[in-house]
């Protein structure tokens, strides 16, 4: 059996992905939610592995009754790291390194952060499909540099005020003549990347000047412009 996990969001706490398991003729037969640490330079502890092809070999212990290690394909361990492996969860507490896996992704404790749930289910139900013989596992996706990643994510939760700069987020943004979907465009859309600046915030809308136009654009798709960027 072969399995994939596709990694596919990313935040300065943990990424959130996707697990799919295969037989023999390809066809899929489980699948689930998975959970690990940001990308650290697969520091022990505290990133998650790197992208690349292993092997997960069946684990049983008191503390991990239910467990899968994942190994290098010809060697026992990961890239210098011992002991990574998939097992039940729900946190990025929880985690050290390995692998959570549930039926799928929710903010179970209210901390802002997507938990899996129902891991222990789940797991229980892969050691069922995949037994003791294992599966070989892909880890797909990128491996965005953390210091990087948290500056982003960083800017792009600021709050925007009056009097700031603002960057477009969206593909294209229509600009109106009042706060209010219906309203007429007063212009061409918005590109991504352009910069307005804001006249002033009000619920879901900002009125924004750009250039020698001011007009009304949804607020959720504006973030916090860069300084080198107030030039509009």
């Amino acid at each position: 059996m072969h399995a994939i996990l596709q990694r596919k969001e990313y935040t300065d706490k943990q990424v959130l992905g996707e697990f799919k398991l295969f037989d023999e003729s390809a066809q899929e037969i489980f699948s689930a939610a998975s959970l690990e640490l940001p990308w650290r330079n697969n520091e022990s502890r505290v990133s998650c592995i790197p992208t690349g092809k292993y092997k997960a070999v069946r684990r049983v212990s008191d503390k991990y009754a239910k467990s899968y290690h994942i190994q290098e394909l010809d060697r026992d361990q990961v890239n210098g790291r011992s002991w990574i492996l998939i097992h039940k969860g729900n946190y990025h507490t929880d985690i050290l390194g390995c692998i959570l896996l549930g039926e799928g992704h929710i903010d179970i404790n209210g901390d802002g952060y997507k938990d899996v749930y129902s891991s222990g289910k789940v797991i229980s139900k892969l050691v069922e499909i995949a037994g003791e013989a294992g599966f070989t596992l892909e880890i797909k996706g990128e491996q965005p540099d953390y210091t990087t990643l948290s500056k982003e994510i960083k800017r792009n939760n600021e709050p925007i005020v009056e009097g700031n700069f603002a960057e477009v987020t969206a593909s294209s943004l229509n600009i109106r003549s009042s706060s209010n979907i219906n309203a007429d465009k007063v212009a061409e859309p918005l590109k991504h990347g352009e910069i307005v600046e804001v006249l002033d915030v009000d619920g879901g809308w900002a009125k924004v000047k750009v250039r020698d136009l001011i007009g009304f654009v949804s607020f959720q798709y504006l973030r916090k412009a860069d300084k080198e960027k107030t030039k509009v």
